[in-house]
């Protein structure tokens, strides 16, 4: 299984920003994503042109993965 990184290229406030999921490919990241979403909806999540999704490298430097915050 790999992490993934998903966030949302462009958003507005009181919605989701982010996601880190663990998934055996990037299809079923975007799907556990598109499940979980707010008001934002499931197309913000599935559609490349909309969000970003990348892999996070299991080694590195000690420190923060994520931190997001958006309130409105």
């Amino acid at each position: 299984m790999n992490i993934y990184k998903l966030y949302r290229d462009d958003w507005d406030w009181e919605c989701v920003i982010a996601f880190i999921i663990r998934a055996e490919s990037e299809e079923q990241a975007r799907a556990i994503a598109a499940a979980n979403c707010g008001d934002e909806g499931a197309a913000a999540w599935t559609d490349p042109a909309l969000s970003t999704c990348e892999i996070l490298q299991p080694s590195g430097e000690a420190g923060i993965i994520m931190r997001d915050y958006c309130a409105g």
